[in-house]
C-alpha cells in the first residue's frame, strides 16, 4: 500500500461495508474520510518502510480498481502484545507472519476468494520471508470457506484470544507439531 493508491483504496473501503464489517469485527470506521485514509496510509507505507508490517492492495488486472487488501503482520508481536498462546510446538512466532484479506463486497467484480487465498499462498511460499498463519473470524464467511476447502490447510488452536480468530498452517512438515 502507498500514497498514490489512495483514492482507489478509499474507494474499495467505501463500497465494502459488509467485508470491512466483518474483517475488523466492527472495530474499522464504517466513515472513514480522506484524511483518515491518508494517515492509515502513511502507517502502513512506514511499517513497510521499517519491514515491521505489510499491507497490499489487491488490484484488477487493469490497476484501474482495488479489489481488496492483504495483510502481514508479525506473529511474535502479536502474541506479545494480546497474550495469545499458540498451540502448535513447531511454529516459531518469530518466524511466522498472520496472513489476513478482505476483499470488496460487489462478487462480480473480484475473484473469488478461493482464487485470491491462492494466489496469495503461491506469493508467500515464493517469498520465503516468513512461514504463513492463516487468520479469519467466523463473520467472514467467503473466507473461512475458501480457508476450510484448501486440502492442504488445516486450522490450529490459539487460546487467550480477545476475538474469536479462527487459524490455519499449510500441512507442510515444519508447521506441524
Amino acid at each position: 500500500m502507498s500514497s498514490h493508491l489512495l483514492d482507489l483504496d478509499l474507494a474499495a473501503y467505501r463500497a465494502s461495508s459488509q467485508a470491512i464489517h466483518a474483517h475488523s469485527a466492527g472495530r474499522w470506521p464504517a466513515d472513514l474520510g480522506r484524511d483518515g485514509a491518508r494517515r492509515l496510509m502513511a502507517v502502513h507505507e512506514a511499517e513497510h518502510v521499517d519491514g515491521t508490517a505489510y499491507a497490499y492492495a489487491v488490484l484488477d488486472h487493469d490497476g484501474e480498481r482495488e479489489l481488496g487488501c492483504v495483510y502481514l503482520r508479525p506473529l511474535g508481536e502479536y502474541l506479545e502484545r494480546t497474550g495469545t498462546h499458540v498451540h502448535v510446538s513447531r511454529i516459531d512466532p518469530e518466524r511466522t507472519a498472520i496472513v489476513t484479506f478482505w476483499l470488496i463486497d460487489d462478487q462480480d467484480l473480484r475473484p473469488s476468494t478461493a482464487e485470491i487465498l491462492r494466489c496469495i499462498r503461491q506469493w508467500v511460499t515464493r517469498w520465503r520471508a516468513a512461514d504463513p498463519v492463516y487468520r479469519c473470524l467466523p463473520a467472514e464467511v467467503s473466507t473461512l470457506a475458501a480457508l476450510e476447502a484448501a486440502s492442504d490447510l488445516r486450522p490450529i488452536t490459539m487460546t487467550g484470544q480477545e476475538l474469536p480468530y479462527l487459524w490455519c498452517v499449510d500441512e507442510q512438515p515444519d508447521h506441524l507439531s
